[in-house]
């Protein structure tokens, strides 16, 4: 109820929503909030971009958050009368194939990983930024296998290992052998640390936390929905 769903295409609001996943944005009126995420609509575009509003300014700006700061792509202003401006409010992070349109984003009625939710963690810790804030909900899916783990490489996982550590990592590769039964969990942005864990238990790793369960992030909340 009052909010939408925008497949975000491109790389324009950087790591915070990557390239292929959905925004959810909030339907009611919305005057906009310097630095806020935002779907803005402007005749038949849609953008997906950070609002630049400075104090006093006349109109807004749209800029582009890459990934790569050695890729630019040059802001946007515009009068903010001309502007639909929808503050997003959360992402899902779909495997879906995207929609037709040329646009930096495209409104759909439907993701399917909504329906794969089955548990949320609220974070505590900033070393998900920028993809979560301490305070906001991460949207967890289905528990993963050890060997589930290679298929999810690269992408976010909520890690309890067995010295009752709680962790939002992205995850790495194995280990060479002899070590495979270890796996490298990285850091999703600047902050935290990459740390190694032990995907089963043996003897040659006793002073390694081992695994305990691992769930799949499919999406985060900014807001209460």
């Amino acid at each position: 109820e009052r909010k939408a769903l925008y497949f975000v295409r491109g790389q324009t609001m950087g790591f915070a929503i990557p390239s292929g996943s959905v925004a959810i944005v909030d339907t009611e009126p919305y005057p906009g909030r310097d630095q806020n995420l935002v779907i803005a609509c402007h005749s038949d575009q849609v953008f997906a971009r950070r609002l630049v509003k400075s104090k006093g300014a006349i109109g807004v700006s749209l800029s582009a958050q890459l990934p790569d700061p050695r890729t630019r792509r040059p802001s946007m202003t515009f009068d903010q009368n001309a502007l639909n401006l929808h503050r997003v409010v959360g992402a899902v992070f779909s495997d879906m194939p995207p929609p037709h349109g040329g646009s930096e984003a495209t409104p759909i009625e439907v993701v399917p990983e909504l329906a794969q939710i089955e548990i949320a963690y609220r974070v505590q810790e900033d070393s998900a930024i920028p993809l979560a804030l301490p305070g906001q909900t991460i949207l967890g899916g289905s528990e993963m296998s050890a060997a589930d783990l290679d298929g999810w490489v690269g992408r976010i996982a909520a890690v309890t290992s067995d010295d009752g550590s709680q962790l939002l990592k992205r995850v790495g590769q194995r280990l060479p052998i002899p070590l495979a039964h270890l796996r490298q969990f990285e850091t999703i942005g600047g902050l935290g640390s990459s740390v190694v864990i032990a995907t089963e238990s043996l003897e040659s790793t006793a002073d390694v936390p081992v695994m305990v369960s691992a769930r799949k992030v499919i999406g985060v909340l900014y807001d209460e929905i």
